[in-house]
Parts: C-alpha cells; structure tokens; sequence
C-alpha cells in the first residue's frame, strides 16, 4: 500500500464524521469491499454509532447495507419496521429493511454462522420468508453471507420454509439461483467446504422431491442452468429421478410449449431432463455410460454427451444424431470444456448462438478456478 493510501485511511474516521451523505455511503462501501476480501480485517471502531447520530438517511442506508456493528445494524432493522409516517417515510423504512437483509459484510467481520436469524430473531426471520412482501424475502435468498443452513434448508422445505406455500417456496428458489454462495466452493487444504457440500446435497434433494408440474420443472430449469457443473452432488439414482420427471403430463399445452428453450428437438420436459442427466450423470459406471450412449431415451443419451470423455469423431457422430439436444449436455462436458481440439470443434462446429450465453456463463464459472482455461469469444 502506497503512503497516500496509508494517509488516507489514517484520517478515514474524522473524514466519515464531516464528509458529505454521498460520499459517506461511498466509503462505507469501499470499506465493505475491504472487508469481505481480507483475511485480516474485521469490523469497524465505534465510527458507526457516531455516523448514526448524523440523522442523515443516506447514511444510515448506507449503514444498513454495509454497517459492521451488530448494535447498528439491529437499530436500524428496527427503526424500518416502525410504522411510516408517509409515503416517503415507508419508502425509506423499507429501503432500510433491504439494505440490512442485502449486507454482505457484518457476518464476515463477525463470522456469524445464522445470518440474520442471530441478529433479527427467530420470529422476524420466520415472517420474512413466509409472510413477508417478496422482496425482503428475494432479497435474502440471494444474499451470499446468509446462512448455509437458510438455503440448504430452502431446497430441502424444511425449517421457515416447511410450511411456506407451493407458489412462494418456486419463487424464492429461483431467486436463489443468483447466489453467488452456489457456485463459491471454499474447499482448501485443511478442511472441505462442508456446507457448499450440504446445499448441493439438498439442490438434488430438491429435483427428486419437487411436485412434477410445470412451475417446478421452469424453476428447476433456471437453477440447474446457473450452476458450476464441477460443484453438482453426484447420485446413484439418476435414472429413477429422469423417470420421474418423464410423467409429466404436457398433452394439453400449446405445440409451441411442447418444444424445448433451446433444444428445438425435444419437448421442454425432455430439455429439462437433459439438463438433469449432464449435471447428474457423473456417477454412472463404465458399462452404464455404454449403455446411455446408445439408449432411446435422449436423456439417458445427454447423461453420456455431459460426462464422458468425448473425441472429436464422437462428438461429431452424437451432433450428427440429437442436434441441439446433443450441444445442450454437452456445454456442460469436461473433456470438451478443457480439451483443446474437443473444444475447438465443439465451438466451431456444433454451438449456435442459442446456446452461446450459457455456454460463455460456464467458461466464466470455470475461469474462476482454473484461470488457465481460454476465455469463450463468440464468433
């Protein structure tokens, strides 16, 4: 760190106690980057009460989102479930409310384990989730720091959510599928990441026991397309789980729907199915993949473009046989992710745009962890 930067943060107190509100909110942040980046660093020095006194809204909202102090944070969570004054005054309360479920950083300077249920209560964490406005629920479903428990036990219906509705429970698990949390694995050389472990644990939990209805396979769809295919749980049962989803019933919907997203080849189910069999056909034996190759049932065959390894003339004859459906399994495939001629042909040959965006979000998660691995450029 350069001695500018040094100087600037030995005057950072006094500086945060006369700045304006705009700029207030913006070192708060800045801070909160700092924070949740470093091993190191943890919460704030009493500055936080103090920028309270202020009685600036911009910058208790500021605090709210990006506050360290549990003793703030809980009075401002508070202070906006008071009754509004006006409509300015709800606006701002609820403006309050959303930063404090959003806040990202006070479980790292704390290392708190049940974020927020220990700051906010059992109660108040209950009503979120099953009474609430949807937005403060949304809101926490999508927050990386909220607890590994919250989402395992989303996925699972257990917990705040056993008694939730049908129709709110799909929407907050689609919500979840932007959680960084999904795809952040924190395995290192002491100790595996136990609770990434449990979440996706219980995301297969979730495709085995969700009610087999349209809603579900679309929310499914989503969530399954937004996850690493490297961090996925590996099952046993994948054939029981694709012959499950095969019952749904699609008779009655418009031939428009019966086609897939992606896949102009199969019905949306079959897509969905797809999906499934690339990410949870890692499991399967030798003699099974065999078998999966070679199977009538596309999704069976998916299971084998998504996880075996592939040569260039095997990919060629499998695109030759499903088409789109052979490119929607095999994005996911790690002999063509990381193989230098697979891939080349893969891209080159097989992927059309329709699959581009998905196929780029995947080169994107990979790069995370393995930055060797050429960025996707779409030609």
């Amino acid at each position: 760190m350069s001695w500018d930067d040094h100087q600037l943060k030995l005057t950072r107190d006094a500086r945060l106690l006369s700045a304006s509100p705009d700029q207030v909110f913006s070192e708060l942040r800045d801070i909160s980057k700092e924070i949740r980046t470093s091993l190191l660093m943890s919460g704030s020095d009493g500055i936080e009460p103090l920028l309270i006194e202020r009685g600036q809204p911009l910058i208790n909202l500021g605090l709210a989102c990006y506050c360290t102090d549990k003793s703030v944070f809980v009075a401002l969570y508070n202070h906006g479930r008071g009754a509004p004054a006006d409509k300015a005054d709800e606006i701002y309360r609820r403006g309050l409310l959303l930063g404090c479920l959003s806040n990202a950083t006070i479980q790292k300077a704390h290392l708190i384990f049940d974020f927020p249920r220990e700051l906010i209560g059992d109660d108040e964490f209950e009503h979120i989730l099953g009474e609430s406005e949807y937005g403060l629920a949304e809101t926490l479903v999508r927050n990386p720091a909220v607890s590994d428990k919250l989402l395992e036990q989303l996925y699972k219906r257990e917990g705040a959510f056993a008694s939730v509705p049908d129709q709110r429970l799909a929407t907050l698990v689609h919500c979840s599928r932007e959680n960084e949390r999904l795809n952040t694995n924190d395995d290192d050389d002491y100790s595996p990441d136990l609770g990434h472990f449990r979440i996706h644990n219980a995301i297969l939990q979730l495709v085995e026991t969700a009610p087999v209805s349209p809603l579900w396979r679309t929310v499914l769809f989503d969530l399954l397309n937004n996850l690493n295919p490297l961090h996925v749980a590996r099952t046993e049962r994948l054939q029981d789980i694709l012959q499950r989803w095969v019952s749904l019933d699609i008779r009655d919907r418009s031939d428009e729907e019966r086609t897939g997203l992606f896949a102009e080849n199969v019905s949306m189910t079959d897509e969905f199915r797809c999906v499934i069999a690339s990410l949870y056909g890692t499991a399967l034996k030798d003699n099974e993949m065999r078998a999966a190759s070679k199977s009538n049932d596309v999704a069976m065959r998916a299971a084998y473009y998504g996880n075996s390894k592939l040569t260039v003339k095997e990919m060629r004859t499998s695109f030759e046989r499903d088409g789109s459906a052979f490119v929607l399994a095999a994005i996911r495939n790690r002999s063509i992710l990381f193989g230098r001629d697979q891939r080349q042909a893969f891209e080159e040959e097989m992927l059309s745009r329709d699959f581009s965006f998905q196929y780029g979000k995947i080169i994107d998660m990979l790069r995370k962890e393995y930055p060797y691995v050429e960025p996707y450029k779409q030609r």
